[in-house]
Formats: C-alpha cells, sequence, structure tokens
C-alpha cells in the first residue's frame, strides 16, 4: 500500500491523495498557479521497485527519485528519472496532451541500485512555459519487483510431465502432435536393408526433400 508523505501545494478540491485512487478522471493539482511542486509517496514497507507509471496533469517536465528517507538530500537518494518532458512547449499553449502516460522502469539503474528496497518515491513537477496554470498528476503507480518466491508454483500435472525423462506417448498441448505421430511411425517400420541404406546414400537430393 502506498500513502502521500508530503505534497508542496494542493487544492482544496483536486487533493494529493486522488494520483493513489486508480481513476484518471481525478486528479492532484496545485493550489493556483504554479512553476513547481513537488509530491512525495510512502511505501508501507521497503520494497524493490520494478516500475513506476505516471499519467500526467498539466506538467511540462517530471524528475523521480527513489530513497529510504524523504529527503532528497539523503545519500542513498537514487534518480530514477531525470528531467523528462511531458509536454511540449507547443502543448502547454494549447492545452492538448496534458494527461500522456510516461512509464519509468528501474532496469536503467544500475546493479546494486536496482536490487535495493526503496520506502519512498519523491516526483518534482515544473512547468517554467506561459501561460502559467496550476499543475500537478493523474496517477501514480509503483510496481514493486516479483520475486521467485512470489511466482506461483506448477500444478502437480505440469511439474510431473517437465521432471520426467521420458516422451509422452500421446500428443500434449504445448506441441501440434507431428512429432509424436513420427515416432510412432518409425517404431513400427522394420529396419531398412543394408541395399535401402546404399540406395540412399545414392540420392542425396531425396534426401534433401524429404
Amino acid at each position: 500500500n502506498f500513502s502521500i508523505e508530503s505534497v508542496s501545494s494542493e487544492s482544496s478540491i483536486d487533493r494529493a491523495e486522488n494520483v493513489l485512487d486508480n481513476d484518471n478522471s481525478t486528479f492532484w493539482q496545485t493550489d493556483g498557479d504554479a512553476k513547481k511542486a513537488t509530491i512525495c509517496i510512502k511505501f508501507s514497507e521497503p520494497i524493490e521497485v520494478e516500475k513506476v507509471e505516471i499519467v500526467n496533469a498539466g506538467c511540462a517536465f517530471i524528475e523521480l527519485f527513489l530513497g529510504t528517507n524523504p529527503s532528497l538530500q539523503h545519500s542513498d537518494s537514487v534518480a530514477l528519472a531525470r528531467i523528462t518532458s511531458v509536454m511540449s512547449i507547443g502543448e502547454v499553449k494549447s492545452k492538448q496532451n496534458t494527461n500522456r502516460l510516461k512509464v519509468f522502469e528501474t532496469q536503467n539503474l544500475s546493479a546494486d541500485d536496482r536490487k535495493k528496497k526503496y520506502s519512498y518515491l519523491t516526483i518534482i513537477c515544473t512547468q517554467p512555459f506561459a501561460p502559467a496554470s496550476p499543475i500537478g498528476l493523474a496517477s501514480i503507480k509503483i510496481s514493486p519487483r516479483t520475486s521467485v518466491a512470489q511466482v506461483p508454483s506448477l500444478g502437480p500435472s505440469v511439474a510431473a510431465a517437465l521432471s520426467s525423462n521420458s516422451r509422452p506417448s500421446s500428443p500434449s498441448r504445448y506441441s501440434n502432435g507431428d512429432d509424436d505421430e513420427h515416432i510412432k511411425k518409425r517404431s513400427t517400420s522394420p529396419v531398412p536393408a543394408i541395399t535401402s541404406i546404399q540406395t540412399t546414400r545414392q540420392q542425396p537430393q531425396v534426401q534433401q526433400q524429404q
């Protein structure tokens, strides 16, 4: 679970908590026109982060930081994304594409930072272009990394089939059955005579066609 740790400004109607309600029709907006705004999300427990999905609501640029402390001055603060454009100056002026989706994956981090567990996500929003207006975000979705222990185990029938060294006598749902039928035909066919083998060797083109 996630909650709002802090926010630099919020409207009395469009509250910061709206970014966590999984509803893009609601959003967080600053209380009045703003060129910069910051929101910090707290995790209920430290987690390894797989990705963060952001739906915009009027920002021109955003920056994302992960950490074990809400302060960006803390030594373990990691930049998931430096200044990233989410609206062009033309879109700001025309008020178009204000709710663009951006996805940030932790695979871009170093191997060490990717394996760390974090407790906070801080997002800095800016909109330096005219005309000035309230800015914010519509949605923030944080996806934890799935560990091996969390992957559902295979059913007993599938596990038994995978652990068996013998090939099933009937076609499985993982094949079209052609290979099984080919094996059956070979097993019931008599061993070719030596003369047949010699004849086959004299006709390499026929073998290639087969």
